[in-house]
């Protein structure tokens, strides 16, 4: 176990795709990369002006995408360097990005609910616009399915998107009126919604009727991420100091890790599964053996 001292309260966690570094988001907007295992502070850093927003890791693992006030950057993970950025029109701003799995697309959403995308060049480490839809999108979730499909949710459902184009190619039924958070698995193959109440899984294949699971006592998963390659979803619920492990075949509690760092916040698999980093709001992160 290895217990890292970030900028409180934590935000977010993501590993590079060699599970080499773990980025780390605090809620004061400020980015640090750690060593793994090691846990030596490579970066800490923000480059611009406003707050970092939202963050996600290349898949190339050679940038950062971030959202900070109006801008939405590239951010070179080696040294920091923003290598390229574009800003939403005044007075509005980039709110969550997502890096698509084939590294080919970027998606963002602009605080009027409008969403955009993005080609992206691994090579030059810059954007270029594809295509914006309106304002109507509510909430942008998950890359989720084949191709690079992203999917956003409204008041009329959940839409699968084309990331080419921005045009919606599926639109199913989601079962609540509000979206705490998402977490899609890394083969892309399941979609996690955490509704009001309860808990909606996809199989994206398909796009069926989704899995259900009610959080006991009504507390809501807060954060949550897939296990790469075995049937678990970390989550923290809402107020508390655990990380709990379900078993997504049967639903039932598989593990749970009482920390002793205070409020839990954000939840992280390593990409060969071996390793989770969880966050509090008091700036530890804790990097373990999901084996023990």
């Amino acid at each position: 176990m290895l217990v890292l001292d970030g900028e409180p309260p934590t935000a977010a966690l993501a590993f590079t795709p060699d599970g080499a570094w773990l980025v780390s988001l605090g809620g004061n907007g400020l980015a640090e990369m750690w060593s793994v295992p090691g846990g030596e502070r490579l970066h800490r850093w923000n480059p611009f002006a406003d707050p970092i927003h939202s963050l996600a890791v290349h898949p190339s693992g050679a940038f950062l995408l971030v959202t900070a006030g109006h801008r939405l950057g590239a951010i070179a993970a080696a040294t920091g360097e923003v290598t390229f950025s574009v800003h939403a029109p005044a007075p509005l701003a980039f709110t969550r990005v997502l890096a698509a799995p084939s590294g080919a697309h970027v998606i963002a959403q602009v605080s009027d609910g409008r969403v955009r995308g993005f080609r992206f060049s691994t090579a030059r480490g810059d954007f270029d616009a594809l295509w914006e839809v309106p304002a109507e999108m509510g909430w942008l979730g998950q890359c989720a399915g084949a191709e690079d499909r992203f999917t956003t949710i409204d008041r009329n459902g959940l839409h699968v998107h084309s990331p080419d184009t921005g045009a919606v190619e599926r639109t199913v039924k989601y079962p609540s009126n509000y979206v705490m958070t998402t977490a899609v698995s890394p083969d892309g193959s399941r979609l996690a919604v955490m509704g009001y109440e309860k808990l909606y899984v996809w199989d994206t294949a398909t796009w069926g009727k989704p899995v259900r699971y009610a959080c006991a006592g009504a507390r809501r998963f807060g954060a949550m991420a897939f296990h790469p390659s075995r049937p678990l979803l970390a989550t923290i619920q809402t107020g508390q100091t655990l990380v709990k492990f379900f078993d997504t075949e049967t639903w039932k509690l598989a593990a749970r890790f009482a920390w002793k760092l205070g409020e839990m916040r954000a939840v992280a698999f390593s990409p060969d599964g071996t390793l989770a980093a969880a966050g509090s709001v008091t700036g530890k992160i804790v990097i373990w053996d999901v084996d023990g």
